[in-house]
């Protein structure tokens, strides 16, 4: 018996190809599933990849380019040991100072131990807080670590120069492959351009007072002319810290501190207080001290004990040209320094109980008369050098 065309039932959700919508979705899920699994046996690989670049940085490290596996070897080198991280202020010494010690060798004296320093110009907090995760992975892990935090680094003027932007090498410490595939997709990592740089707002108390090129004026050299000496000042120390995407690392710092099975001793690098008041208003200065006290505040929630060193040097100890001011030290600012690091380590129970015997034995014992001049010059400086600082 023959049907007509109109009489065959009609299959309602059949595709061009004859498929049920519901096979059609069915394929897509197993599809999906498939690329998940191979994009998840991926990043495990390159996870398992990565464990083994951090694992042998000196034999895979080269392989990978901007992979900074010197500074891995040299982590490696601060199992058990007490280590002090930092930037170029850990790491100079005045010309012409008596005592040319440098700040971690000054604090391996005051406490009798030795004293390993890991160190780099223009690190701060994201940099140190990626040496110090690598650090806590070790075995054994150092017997302490030493971190200065700056407020200068928290600036435009440092924080926004491209030259000092070292977000991929800290991304590299943790994640070298993941790290180094952003670069090649050219991410940025919060780096300006020059010009960005230049062009970067200084503000302060939230009102816009100029950009770096003007304030800053890199170009002028150590004797810059009084406008741009006071704008320095204004620059490094009162502009907004909460515009500054490093408070963020500050706080990733502190958590790898309180993470760590070791005590990590965080204190706040000396800043010349008594020159910035000098050359600035007193609106100016008020940001300042809401800035440091910002620092204070994150500083606080360290389980560890703490030093805020912020305001205890005197001008006469700092190593900097009055018209472009930084934290570098003379001998008796670093050795005031060294001081208190040394009562911090003691109080995190670091220096053991023969260190603390005998101190009780030194407090007990009459002073040295023939120890220092009155002026704090060590006993075997030379007449040439008491008095030049």
């Amino acid at each position: 018996m023959h049907r007509e065309a109109h009489d065959e039932p009609v299959r309602l959700g059949t595709t061009a190809a004859g498929r049920t919508a519901k096979e059609d979705v069915r394929g897509a899920a197993i599809f999906g599933a498939q690329a998940l699994g191979v994009v998840s046996l991926l990043a495990v690989a390159i996870l398992l990849i990565e464990r083994l670049i951090l694992a042998y940085p000196a034999r895979l490290g080269p392989s990978v380019s901007g992979f900074p596996w010197e500074r891995i070897v040299e982590l490696e080198r601060t199992s058990g040991e007490l280590v002090f991280f930092g930037d170029s202020v850990v790491q100079t010494a005045a010309l012409g100072d008596a005592d040319a010690r440098l700040l971690p060798d000054m604090l391996a004296a005051e406490i009798d131990a030795p004293v390993l320093r890991v160190s780099q110009a223009a690190t701060s907090c994201d940099m140190h807080a990626a040496w110090l995760r690598y650090a806590a992975r070790l075995t054994p892990p150092p017997r302490a670590v030493i971190v200065p935090v700056n407020l200068r680094a928290f600036s435009p003027h440092w924080e926004r120069n491209p030259a000092w932007v070292f977000a991929d090498t800290a991304a590299m410490i943790d994640h070298p492959l993941y790290a180094r595939m952003l670069s090649v997709l050219e991410w940025d990592w919060g780096r300006p351009t020059d010009e960005g740089f230049a062009a970067s707002p200084v503000v302060v108390a939230g009102v816009e007072v100029g950009t770096v090129a003007a304030l800053d004026a890199i170009t002028a050299g150590y004797l810059p002319s009084d406008e741009v000496r006071r704008s320095r000042y204004l620059v490094r120390y009162a502009s907004d810290i909460e515009r500054s995407r490093r408070l963020s690392a500050f706080e990733d710092l502190v958590a790898a501190a309180n993470a760590a099975r070791f005590p990590v001793i965080l204190y706040l690098t000396p800043i010349d207080v008594d020159r910035v008041r000098e050359h600035v208003d007193a609106a100016s200065y008020a940001n300042v001290e809401a800035n440091l006290e910002r620092l204070r505040a994150i500083l606080r929630t360290s389980r560890w004990p703490t030093a805020d060193l912020s305001e205890a040097v005197a001008p006469a100890d700092f190593d900097h040209p009055l018209g472009d001011p930084h934290e570098h030290l003379k001998w008796r600012g670093r050795i005031l320094v060294a001081e208190a690091l040394a009562e911090a380590l003691g109080e995190a129970g670091v220096l053991g109980p023969e260190r603390a015997a005998a101190e009780l034995l030194e407090a007990d014992a009459p002073p040295d008369a023939g120890s220092a001049d009155d002026a704090g010059n060590p006993a075997d400086a030379s007449p040439l050098e008491a008095g030049t600082h």
